[in-house]
């Protein structure tokens, strides 16, 4: 996937872009119909016949465009419904930028905030932080009936979101009861704690490669290799496609204590080019590593990579 990044009032954002294969494509965007039509779809999915209503225009030319749009990627189907009778497909446009790319053998490095951002990428939805931040309840919960005390670790993430996108109007962060109660697994999840302190870390856990395992104690498994991690620094961050909504994806900052958790958050946020060196877009993304305190007052002040997996 590609993304368009541009500045607008001193704030910069980013949002997919669809690259068109052919100048003829270009023809089916052309008409002010199709244009408004468009620009209609991208505030909110609907029919055809609404959309009509709403541009005050013929039904038939209306069904014409939607066609088109739909055989040239530009909508998609999101969903139909029975109305008095009859099926309603709703349509919705498929990404918010399009253009042509001239030279395909140019490639630009991305420098650590690109890294970041391509990382993120599903988080931010023009411009907008679009997803949950995940964190254990402070209190006795789940079965293991732990009070998660890692929650304050979400504010220095915030930090770095704030250098790639701009907060929604609703609150973005919740404990793992109140997404389990209030039925929010189906979005782009970012999770603090591992399955002992967060619930929603625990079934994401099942779904994992390389997860938390217990064998006398707990321990990071990586069951491709077979190789095991253990200590009270180590820390495991990763990118998986969301197991409650495919359309979705999880990012898991985690650790095998609360100081392996609290690595994870200083590895993403001031690490991130180590972090994410091997990092793939569209891959299931696994980096262990271990939090070091290199001038020995208590902190952890480096990371040191122990292995990292794309899938």
């Amino acid at each position: 996937m590609k993304y368009l990044y541009y500045e607008a009032k001193g704030v910069k954002y980013k949002m997919p872009i669809k690259i068109l294969d052919e100048p003829k494509q270009l023809a089916h965007i052309q008409s002010n119909l199709a244009w408004k039509i468009l620009n209609y779809l991208k505030t909110k999915p609907d029919y055809p016949n609404q959309i009509a209503k709403a541009l005050r225009v013929n039904e038939q030319k209306v069904y014409y465009h939607i066609r088109e749009l739909e055989k040239n990627g530009f909508i998609e189907k999101f969903r139909e419904e029975i109305k008095n009778g009859s099926v309603c497909k709703y349509y919705k446009v498929t990404f918010s930028a399009y253009g042509v790319e001239l030279n395909k053998s140019v490639s630009i490095k991305l420098d650590k905030i690109n890294l970041v951002s391509s990382f993120f990428s599903e988080f931010i939805s023009e411009g907008v932080f679009n997803g949950y931040i995940v964190v254990g309840a402070p209190v006795s919960h789940g079965p293991y009936l732990t009070v998660s005390r890692d929650g304050y670790f979400a504010v220095h993430l915030s930090f770095l979101l704030g250098n790639l996108c701009n907060v929604p109007n609703r609150l973005s962060c919740k404990t793992d009861i109140d997404i389990k109660n209030q039925k929010l697994e189906k979005n782009n999840l970012i999770i603090f704690g591992g399955p002992i302190s967060n619930i929603i870390a625990s079934e994401i856990n099942k779904e994992m490669k390389i997860n938390y395992s217990w064998d006398k104690y707990w321990e990071i498994d990586n069951k491709i290799n077979n190789k095991k991690y253990i200590g009270e620094n180590v820390g495991l961050i990763t990118k998986l496609v969301n197991p409650y909504d495919k359309s979705k994806s999880i990012i898991l900052l985690s650790g095998l204590h609360l100081s392996g958790t609290k690595a994870s958050t200083i590895a993403i946020s001031e690490f991130s080019e180590r972090i994410l060196k091997q990092y793939i877009p569209g891959k299931e993304y696994y980096c262990i590593f271990e939090g070091l305190d290199r001038d020995s007052d208590g902190e952890i002040d480096d990371v040191r990579v122990l292995e990292t997996v794309n899938i």
